[in-house]
């Protein structure tokens, strides 16, 4: 019994279950936040797969294009003869270009799925209030604000005590400043975290004072990192009196969280 033309099979029927899981976990999903392990990750191929593959094979047979079930059958078992193997050779061959177009379409499609079930998730807070949706570390919500108990536009302010063992005058660092990214090391810790409006606390006592870090940005390497103190700042959007026009208000908002992710 030949393996491989079996295993090509399932792996062409995964393949789009693998796209859309890809397409979901990226940009503000990275897969590391979501801390999934290999099994889960697998078993997410299959699940997004099975009601993709129906679908497409449901658009399949409405825009007549067909779908050779028999040679599915005969691949999965492995066994095929010298006249089976001859028939299903012509057929792939009559078929190469449009099945190869076909199958392309499918996987773009499957991206497009998960990166559109990504934005929705986000635009519309899912993750925040429905525990399946919910990325695995805490800290992720924490440091973007996006916390079920917090009002949607807020500014993440952090104080970061950093250790810097050996490093006179002293061990331990403060800083201050605003969360505008952090970078997910391959565990799904806080590989790096970079600050904009940045101050560095000296002294001590009543002697203790913020001073500002001539830059734009400031990157604080993960491995450092002693303490995290958060500090979130509204942002009160000034709307319409009416209710129509507050209605216009909002739609380009929607929108720019819909399609650049904003928080």
């Amino acid at each position: 019994m030949n393996l491989a033309l079996p295993a090509l099979v399932i792996l062409l029927g995964v393949l789009p279950g693998i796209a859309c899981f890809y397409g979901y976990f990226a940009g503000r999903f990275d897969k590391r936040s979501a801390g999934l392990s290999g099994v889960e990750e697998l078993a997410l191929y299959a699940i997004f797969a099975i009601p993709i593959n129906a679908l497409a094979l449901i658009a399949c047979r409405r825009v007549g294009v067909p779908f050779e079930f028999g040679i599915v059958t005969h691949l999965l078992t492995g066994n095929v003869s010298d006249a089976a193997a001859s028939e299903i050779s012509t057929v792939l061959q009559r078929s190469a270009v449009p099945s190869s177009v076909t199958y392309l379409t499918i996987l773009a499609c499957s991206y497009a799925i998960g990166s559109v079930g990504r934005r929705v998730v986000w635009t519309c807070r899912l993750d925040v209030s429905i525990p399946l949706l919910r990325l695995k570390h805490s800290w992720y919500y924490a440091l973007q604000g996006r916390l079920s108990t917090l009002p949607r536009r807020v500014l993440a302010f952090v104080d970061v005590l950093t250790e810097h063992p050996g490093q006179p005058p002293d061990d331990s660092r403060l800083y201050r400043g605003l969360v505008i990214d952090f970078e997910i090391s391959s565990t799904g810790g806080i590989d790096s975290l970079t600050l904009v409006k940045a101050k560095r606390g000296r002294g001590r006592g009543q002697d203790f004072e913020w001073v500002d870090i001539p830059s734009s940005r400031l990157m604080i390497v993960g491995s450092t990192i002693h303490s995290i103190n958060m500090t979130y700042v509204e942002l009160v959007e000034q709307l319409p009196g009416r209710r129509l026009d507050r209605l216009r208000g909002q739609v380009p908002l929607i929108l720019r969280r819909f399609f650049l992710e904003e928080p």
